[in-house]
């Protein structure tokens, strides 16, 4: 496999000539399908992903993690960075264990949320950060863990 520098594409006037390999089904830097609007069962859906099939979402769905007394759809934006969506997965765990009375059961969906992000809170936010007063990733995780034990909840092992 051709391993092409940084420095040298996209930078370049022309791409490189392992790019005509792109395309076959055994490489990993192979380009998306295009697709047209009759790929899509309703216009809508085309309007929203387009010719790549890219999606445009702005928001990320937390479901079923509304309180009881409201069904609507838990919503945060997309903008939010990796540790903006682990402090509020962490308020709605609060939130719901303190407030609404959920049963650890009820919140490993949300534990699994952090599962996910912990990895990208740890790689992004693991320096000292003046707004925070301290390491995000450090406390997020330690935070992340305490959680984990206080819930008896296992399989979600913050080094996995």
């Amino acid at each position: 496999m051709n391993v092409i520098p940084a420095t040298t594409w996209p930078f370049s006037a022309s791409p490189p000539p392992s790019a005509a390999i792109n395309d076959s089904l055994d490489s990993p830097h192979r380009t998306r399908s295009k697709y047209t609007s009759a790929d899509f069962m309703r216009a809508s859906y085309w309007s929203n992903r387009g010719k790549l099939d890219v999606p445009k979402e702005r928001f990320i769905s937390y479901p079923e993690a509304g309180p009881d007394s409201d069904s609507t759809l838990m919503l945060g934006w997309a903008g939010w960075d990796h540790k903006d969506q682990a402090q509020a997965l962490f308020e709605l765990l609060a939130a719901r264990t303190t407030r609404d009375g959920w049963s650890s059961k009820r919140i490993v969906p949300l534990l699994a949320g952090l599962h996910e992000v912990m990895p990208w809170v740890k790689q992004w936010h693991d320096e000292y950060d003046d707004e925070w007063g301290a390491v995000p990733a450090d406390e997020l995780e330690a935070e992340y863990e305490n959680q984990l034990r206080k819930h008896q909840v296992g399989g979600l092992d913050p080094e996995s």
